[in-house]
């Protein structure tokens, strides 16, 4: 009920209750029914799986069964690997995520044409452009047709030979290291410069062999 004071005395305004009723209305429709049956949904599939024993809050979600530290994602990887399909991890009451180690599992997810979480893809986007990581919809179907042929698995055969080779001369030079602690950064570094450069100009510098 909303007031408005008229000549010192408080009444109620027909426009301002009408107003608050159709707000309250499209908050319901547009939030807070969503979100029920997104959870009320995952829910159904959590015990389809057998994870109805990983109860989670309401409001807090998982966040205090898995706590975002490092024992607290080894605990979900765990949980992960005892699953027979996926795992569904909320932090909050609106956001989650889906997790699998399972080949099957992972090829039917990565094939799937579902839209990406734009609350999510939103913060990288500003970052990377509205490019094939972030774009969706129409526009991410084009650039994957685009960019699929180019990256077919006979194209990318002839390669894996090249990567291996560089792989194996960072892991050669690693192997002299032993009971000594050190950086990987700048060997990662060279080694996928090595890779690109053999890769795509034909061009062997051996980076790794230098340093």
């Amino acid at each position: 009920m909303s007031f408005a004071l008229a000549n010192g005395v408080l009444t109620s305004t027909v426009v301002g209750d009408i107003a608050l009723i159709f707000a309250t209305l499209f908050v319901i429709l547009n939030y807070i029914l969503p979100i029920a049956k997104l959870r009320q949904s995952s829910s159904n599939l959590e015990k389809q799986v057998g994870l109805g024993s990983f109860k989670k809050h309401w409001f807090f979600g998982h966040l205090r069964l898995f706590p975002p530290l490092e024992h607290g994602l080894l605990k979900r990887a765990q949980r992960t690997i005892q699953t027979p399909a996926w795992v569904t991890t909320w932090f909050g009451p609106l956001v989650s995520e889906a997790t699998t180690h399972h080949s099957e599992t992972a090829i039917t997810l990565l094939a799937s044409s579902a839209p990406k979480n734009e609350y999510v893809y939103k913060f990288l986007r500003p970052w990377l452009g509205d490019g094939l990581l972030v774009s969706n919809g129409k526009k991410w179907m084009r650039n994957r047709h685009l960019l699929t042929p180019a990256f077919h698995f006979s194209i990318l055969k002839p390669y894996a030979e090249i990567s291996n080779n560089c792989i194996k001369t960072m892991i050669e030079k690693w192997t002299t290291k032993t009971n000594v602690a050190f950086d990987i950064y700048k060997d990662v570094n060279s080694m996928t410069l090595d890779t690109m450069l053999q890769c795509a100009m034909s061009f062997k510098i051996e980076g790794l062999k230098e340093r």
